[in-house]
């Protein structure tokens, strides 16, 4: 992972305080479980990619993340460049005008749909005219992201930062729900999950601000 990254290993220090009697091999398996459903969940692993070069004609193009150990996981935007400005790409699940998209362009698409069965992959509608030159530093994708196998017990800094507590819920949650364990627990087990979605859905809401302040309300103007 990059070297913005931290180790787990405050967090396993933490919930075996709680524990009794567990293992750190046990405590591994339900971080990782944690993890992924983490990333998963509040999409909150989000980055900016380098930009891509349009060619003419080329209609699929393949992220590839720039940390070794992660993979895309949504494609929440890509911005275009038009002259000296840049715009956000339509998202083909959205209405849009049907000449919008088939319309031959020299401008390039404006438009673009991702893939369930490969993350990293999108199309983009229409193509560049096959006369045209390719376009340089087209398009900027905003990806969420989530850790490759094998897992290396790294995470990014922000998730220490900023939800280490609620890792150590949704952990707490998973180790408190084994069967006939020196800490069962099913009622810690409840209020430690209920607590982990809860931080989930703040990271989410938080990612979606690109933690500002900025409020998550839309305020039109007084002539519209």
């Amino acid at each position: 992972m990059s070297e913005t990254s931290a180790c787990l290993k405050e967090i396993y220090d933490e919930v075996l305080v709680n524990l009794p009697g567990a293992t750190v091999a046990a405590l591994e398996i339900q971080t990782k479980a944690v993890m992924r459903e983490f990333y998963t969940v509040s999409a909150a692993w989000r980055i900016e990619l380098d930009p891509i070069t349009l060619y003419p004609g080329k209609s699929t193009y393949y992220l590839d993340p720039p940390l070794p150990n992660a993979e895309v996981l949504y494609i929440h935007d890509i911005w275009y460049r038009i002259g000296g400005s840049w715009r956000r790409m339509a998202k083909l699940n959205q209405t849009v005008f049907r000449d919008r998209i088939n319309r031959a362009s020299e401008g390039g698409p404006s438009c673009f749909k991702g893939f369930a069965d490969m993350p990293g992959k999108f199309e983009v509608s229409p193509t560049l005219s096959t006369g045209a030159e390719a376009i340089t530093e087209f398009m900027i994708p905003v990806v969420s992201l989530i850790m490759k196998e094998p897992w290396d017990k790294r995470v990014p800094l922000f998730v220490t930062r900023y939800w280490k507590d609620v890792i150590i819920d949704g952990v707490l949650s998973r180790m408190y729900r084994q069967q006939d364990k020196p800490f069962s627990n099913t009622q810690m087990s409840q209020y430690h999950e209920r607590r982990f979605r809860s931080g989930c859905h703040r990271a989410r809401e938080m990612a979606k601000r690109q933690y500002t302040d900025a409020e998550n309300t839309v305020h039109f103007p007084r002539f519209a």
